[in-house]
C-alpha cells in the first residue's frame, strides 16, 4: 500500500525541468509536461517551472545539465522519454528526481506499449516515486557517526553480514566475491568492488543467473515474469563504521520499472 505524507510534501519545493524527448512531436511532449506538472501540484508540491530549450538540448547532446542555483531544500525533477524500435517497439519513460546540493538521486524507468499510455498514467505512480525520493533523502542525511566514515578494504569488510527482512546471511570474502543466502533458500553469488577513486564507496553486484527467488518481496507471478530479463541487482554502499554498510539497492520493481531504495547491512560478530 502506498503511503504518501502530504504534510511533508507541502514543505518541499520542486524545480521542474520538463521532458526531454527526440522521438515525439512538441505537442505530445507538452501534454506530458502538463500532466506531470498537474500531478505534482495535486500532490501538494510547490512547483517552479524551470523548462528551457538549453536544458533539453544539453541532455540530447550528452552535455551534463546545469541547474539554477537555489536553496538546498528544493527538488530537481525532469523526465527522459525515448522510443525503442528494435525487435519489440515500445516507449521508455525515465523520471529523475534529485536534490540540488548533494545530488541524492532516485530514478525510475518504465516501458509503455505506446506514448499515449504514458499520458494515462495515474498520479499514484508519480506519488510513489516522490515518496521514495523523500525516504532516500532523509536516510542519506549525514548522521553524527557519518563523520567517522573509514576507508573500505577487503580486510575490514570481509565476514558475515545481515541485510533486509528477506535475507538470512551475507558472506563477503577477501577476494572480492561473496554470496547472499535468502530466507526462502535461494543463494545469489555477488562481486564486491571498492571504488579506487573513493575508497569509501563499495559496489555489490549480483553475478548469479536470474532467479525469481531473488525477488521475495514481489508476488510470485510478477517475480517469475520479470526475473528472466531483469538487470542484476546492485547495492552501492559507504562504510559508516566497522559494522555498518549504508547506501541504496537498485532493483526492478513489481511494475517493471527500476528503483533505488535505501539499504543497510550490519556485520555480525564472529
Amino acid at each position: 500500500m502506498l503511503t504518501f505524507t502530504k504534510g511533508f510534501a507541502k514543505s518541499r519545493e520542486v524545480d521542474f525541468y520538463g521532458v526531454v524527448c527526440s522521438d515525439a512531436d512538441s505537442n505530445m511532449i507538452k501534454m506530458t509536461e502538463e500532466l506531470f506538472l498537474a500531478q505534482l501540484k495535486d500532490l501538494s508540491y510547490l512547483v517552479t517551472d524551470c523548462r528551457s530549450a538549453e536544458f533539453s538540448s544539453n541532455i540530447k547532446n550528452g552535455i551534463t545539465p546545469s541547474f539554477k542555483a537555489t536553496s538546498s531544500n528544493r527538488i530537481i525533477f525532469y523526465s527522459m522519454i525515448s522510443k525503442n524500435s528494435g525487435s519489440r517497439e515500445y516507449w521508455s519513460c525515465k523520471i529523475i528526481v534529485s536534490n540540488h546540493t548533494d545530488k541524492n538521486e532516485v530514478t525510475e524507468e518504465k516501458e509503455y506499449d505506446s506514448f499515449y499510455k504514458i499520458l494515462m498514467e495515474k498520479k499514484e505512480f508519480l506519488a510513489g516515486i516522490m515518496e521514495r525520493f523523500n525516504r532516500h533523502y532523509e536516510s542519506a542525511k549525514p548522521a553524527s557517526n557519518d563523520l567517522r566514515k573509514i576507508p573500505a578494504s577487503t580486510q575490514n569488510i570481509f565476514g558475515n553480514w545481515s541485510g533486509d527482512n528477506y535475507i538470512d546471511k551475507i558472506v563477503i570474502l577477501k577476494g572480492g566475491r561473496g554470496f547472499i543466502i535468502f530466507k526462502n533458500g535461494a543463494s545469489m553469488n555477488i562481486t564486491v568492488n571498492i571504488d579506487p577513486s573513493d575508497h569509501n564507496q563499495i559496489k555489490v553486484i549480483q553475478t548469479s543467473r536470474p532467479n525469481a527467488s531473488f525477488f521475495p518481496e514481489m508476488d510470485r507471478k510478477a517475480a517469475l515474469d520479470l526475473a528472466p530479463t531483469a538487470k542484476p541487482i546492485e547495492w552501492t554502499f559507504s562504510l559508516i563504521d566497522k559494522k555498518t554498510l549504508k547506501g541504496t539497492k537498485t532493483t526492478v520493481s513489481q511494475n517493471g520499472s527500476y528503483i533505488a531504495v535505501p539499504a543497510t547491512w550490519t556485520k555480525k560478530d564472529l
